[in-house]
């Protein structure tokens, strides 16, 4: 387990400043819900600490190392501990959605295919989807289900720390339902979980820490219950807004 220190962080992407000058500290095994406006920062922030970036200002320190010093070997196997459910589900297009969820197995396990389907079958029967979805191509399926196949990828990497960017936003409320009860799950299991969804209500519910956004900023960095009772009118709008 790791604890993850954001030191001084500064991001810009063609010549937009995207994040300015945070610092914050994740805790190992904590749940970190970071809430915000859109495009506030919120996804590239989670980028950042993942490692996403060619370039940042600033330090993201995990195990006493700066992740933006390491090589590329080192860089992959601080990758082989993270697991990301993006926003727009990240999956290869010109690949089955079976060759999409090997991926992570092929590079580092000896699994054959029919193994590698055993694991992926309990996440078929939770979220109730049809086996033969596995031999479609993402862009046979729709939206919903493809935020689907990015969860359960994710899931499968079984990692320390998993990041979150608005897993539940394209889902039904049966399917959010099980998210959020996996997310609570992971939680139980000490994983560190960081956290970004406009589902306010279930984020404060869960979360240890949480973080606000407003223009790239991290202008709050409070314990849920602060944030609920907070008078700040950028937290009002947002709950305002998100609920």
């Amino acid at each position: 387990m790791h604890e993850i220190e954001l030191k001084n962080i500064s991001l810009t992407l063609n010549g937009h400043h995207v994040l300015s000058n945070i610092s914050e500290t994740i805790e190992s095994g904590s749940l970190y819900y970071l809430m915000g406006t859109a495009g506030s920062g919120k996804s590239s922030f989670l980028k950042v600490i993942n490692g996403l970036f060619m370039e940042i200002e600033g330090e993201v320190i995990v195990n006493g190392e700066n992740i933006y010093n390491y090589g590329q070997k080192k860089m992959l196997e601080y990758h082989k501990e993270n697991s990301f459910v993006f926003q727009n589900s990240a999956l290869i297009s010109n690949m089955t959605i079976l060759e999409n969820l090997s991926l992570y197995y092929n590079y580092h396990t000896k699994l054959t295919k029919n193994e590698i389907i055993e694991k992926i079958n309990p996440y078929m029967k939770l979220f109730e989807i049809e086996q033969g979805k596995l031999y479609d191509r993402p862009y046979y399926l729709s939206t919903g289900q493809r935020m689907l196949f990015g969860i359960i990828r994710a899931l499968l990497e079984d990692c320390k720390t998993i990041f979150w960017d608005e897993p539940i936003s394209n889902l039904d409320q049966i399917e959010r339902n099980k998210v959020k009860k996996i997310i609570k799950e992971k939680k139980s299991q000490g994983k560190t979980i960081i956290l970004v969804s406009n589902d306010w209500e279930f984020g404060l519910s869960v979360a240890d820490h949480v973080g606000v956004l407003h223009n790239g900023r991290l202008i709050h960095s409070e314990a849920p219950e602060k944030i609920r009772k907070s008078k700040d009118h950028v937290i009002k709008s947002l709950i305002s807004q998100e609920g």
